[in-house]
């Protein structure tokens, strides 16, 4: 009977090992550094020193820009999904939840914003793959 018990114990163990091993692997292909390789509208790509998009596999990213004009940066940290060739990028504030979506083909992000009365449309493209 223990043998018995220890089997289907271990047997758990192990589906729920794999489970969470696959699940953190969802966007293995989709992670990578995507860099700004062009920009329009109100900002130019003089205007930044940096700006990259960091996808991870466990669907975590990471945005980090730094600018010519100045020594601001801006840095944000959430989780995306991808659905139908459009990535969404989530970040929270508080309470409330930021939505951002863009047009994403595996290789490029294409991002068409608008914000503080700026808008510009940029593309970033794949650089390398994240481990």
């Amino acid at each position: 009977m223990f043998k018995k018990v220890s089997i289907v114990f271990l047997s758990v163990l192990a589906t729920i090992f794999l489970t969470a091993c696959g699940s953190s692997s969802k966007y293995k292909e989709e992670a990578g550094t995507y860099e700004l390789t062009s920009i329009s509208g109100d900002v130019t790509m003089s205007d930044f020193k940096e700006y990259k998009i960091v996808l991870k596999a466990d669907g975590k990213f990471e945005i980090n820009a730094s600018y010519t004009t100045t020594t601001q940066a801006y840095n944000a940290k959430g989780t995306f999904d991808i659905k139908d060739g459009k990535i969404n990028l989530y970040t929270k504030n508080g309470d409330q939840t930021i939505t951002e979506t863009y047009d994403f083909d595996g290789e490029t992000i294409k991002m068409n914003a608008s914000a503080g009365g700026i808008s510009f449309n940029a593309v970033f493209t794949k650089v390398k793959d994240s481990k």
